[in-house]
């Protein structure tokens, strides 16, 4: 009870891998073995920990300011994204990975925003996104701003380890 952390283990990051490998043609797979998934774990953690920092608390939600946030990375990584506003601080963002149209899409979805959090019983700040005793701690960590990272990730180790995407040519409409 209020102690939302996660850890960047070997685990996590094969999960993704999994996903980079329904992604990609047989011939065309990178190889997971020579990925050095304790730095993914670590650059995984940093980013988590910074993302947790951005307050999305819902009511208001302020999925902008996530959006915002996640667009900048994706955009350091030449990953295409476009923000699509609601509502004033209300906002989704769409990243895509244009293919040669001969595989299926593939669609990585998380929420940006959280549920409040009071601050009586977390360890650490739930704001704080501290990177504490091999965890990261704070709010969302876990549900669902962990899930967002490695989400991230998988695209950005598909448009760092792959010439070309195997995939839809376009994004569904």
């Amino acid at each position: 009870m209020g102690c939302n952390t996660i850890t960047p283990p070997r685990s996590r990051a094969l999960v993704a891998a999994a996903a980079i490998g329904r992604a990609v043609s047989p011939l065309k797979a990178m190889s997971v073995i020579d990925i050095n998934w304790d730095d993914i774990g670590e650059e995984a953690a940093r980013i988590l920990a910074r993302y947790i920092r951005v307050d999305t608390t819902n009511p208001p939600g302020n999925e902008a300011d996530a959006a915002d946030f996640l667009g900048e990375l994706l955009s350091a990584e030449s990953i295409p994204s476009t923000l699509y506003a609601s509502a004033p601080g209300r906002a989704n963002l769409l990243a895509t990975l244009k293919g040669d149209g001969s595989s299926a899409p593939v669609t990585l979805l998380h929420h940006m925003d959280v549920v409040p959090a009071a601050g009586d019983g977390w360890t650490h700040d739930p704001f704080e996104g501290a990177l504490a005793d091999g965890h990261v701690w704070g709010r969302g960590a876990i549900d669902d701003k962990g899930l967002g990272v490695m989400h991230l990730l998988a695209m950005a180790l598909l448009k760092r380890r792959t010439r070309r995407w195997v995939g839809t040519s376009a994004p569904p409409g």
